[in-house]
């Protein structure tokens, strides 16, 4: 089960939900945060500090703004990481942190998928 703050969600999801824009931006979310992740791994990989702390700190204003504070407190304990540890790649406290985010950022992504209705108005294919 994702670790969401529901008050912060549903304020934001009733915005959005105003302006026709949840589904588009849920998706959006989802989408980046997943390709953000792949790339977060390639810059650890690469040993590329810089890199990977800017990724994760955009992961960690995103997962904020969606009310999934367990994914951001996750990002902000990567980004402390890499500010200590030189040698990422050989990291076993990082690569502790990325699984653990990878899968609440997937329970995430299902949470927040299963709050937006995908359905197609019966007049369209």
């Amino acid at each position: 089960m994702a670790k969401i703050d529901l008050s912060i969600y549903e304020s934001m999801a009733r915005v959005l939900r105003a302006s026709g824009q949840l589904e588009q931006l849920t998706e959006s979310f989802c989408a980046n945060n997943s390709k953000r992740m792949s790339d977060l791994k390639l810059a650890i990989t690469n040993n590329d500090n810089l890199i990977a702390g800017e990724i994760a700190h955009a992961l960690k204003g995103s997962c904020s703004m969606f009310g999934a504070n367990a994914c951001a407190d996750l990002c902000r304990q990567i980004e402390h990481t890499l500010e200590k540890h030189p040698a990422i790649n050989d990291c076993a406290e990082l690569a502790s942190l990325l699984s653990h985010l990878e899968v609440e950022l997937s329970a995430v992504s299902d949470f927040l998928r299963s709050q937006v209705s995908y359905q197609k108005p019966e007049c369209c294919p």
